[in-house]
């Protein structure tokens, strides 16, 4: 067990998602393991700052990554993805803070600027840099649980094959399942949007063991739908 802290710092170049193009309402998701938090939404801009920080408790720094997740806040529709940063921890150094500016992936422009101290794990040579994965690259071993049965009545095929889109999009690791963050950061951008950021928690924590039955701490698609279905009623 460690302790990670990082300070989202600012993005620059975001793409414009809203106003023909010409600005977005950003706002990001930032989880490593178990632990997840969401910021505060900058209106009107294509290089917010945010100056917000945060502290995780890493359970093995070998293996677990810093995801980073930017969308386009909208009120009335589900929010766009600006990009997503996936950060190993592996080769983080011990008690320095490494500032660094990373490319955002899955789209076409768009940096997200980082101070991030690996206060009590890490290597002790000396690192300048730390090197994100490219999305889709790193890829986990799927846990051994059986595939769901069909969707939860009440789904129309053009709404299920749009949310297995955006299931994939948030499914970083390109395993077929989502972590619970990863689950509340697309619940929160989609059917649970109006919600605070403490009540989804709640209800995810409260959700979760229940429908990863195998306690794997990952879900397939359709025990996301079941999810996804108690929260559309």
């Amino acid at each position: 067990m460690g302790k990670l802290k990082v300070k989202v710092i600012n993005a620059l170049n975001l793409i414009g998602k809203d106003r023909g193009g010409t600005s977005s309402d950003p706002y990001f998701w930032i989880s490593v393991g178990d632990e997840g938090f969401k910021s505060k939404t900058i209106k009107n801009t294509l290089k917010p700052v945010w100056d917000e920080t945060f502290t995780f408790n890493v359970k093995n720094p070998q293996s677990d990554s810093l995801v980073v997740c930017v969308f386009d806040w909208d009120r009335f529709s589900k929010d766009d993805s600006l990009g997503i940063l996936h950060l190993p921890l592996s080769n983080l150094p011990k008690g320095k803070e490494v500032t660094q500016m990373y490319k955002l992936r899955g789209v076409k422009k768009g940096e997200i600027q980082l101070a991030i101290t690996a206060e009590d794990f890490g290597v002790t040579t000396a690192v300048t840099t730390i090197a994100a994965v490219p999305t889709g690259r790193e890829k986990l071993k799927p846990p051994t649980k059986p595939r769901g049965a069909k969707p939860p009545p009440g789904y129309k095929d053009d709404e299920v094959k749009e949310l297995r889109a955006l299931f994939e999009e948030f499914d970083v690791n390109k395993s077929g399942y989502l972590t619970k963050p990863e689950l509340k950061m697309l619940l929160g951008m989609t059917v649970a949007k109006q919600m605070s950021d403490g009540i989804l928690t709640r209800f995810v924590d409260g959700q979760f063991s229940s429908i990863d039955a195998d306690k794997s701490g990952m879900i397939d698609f359709n025990e996301f739908l079941t999810l996804h279905s108690k929260l559309k009623k």
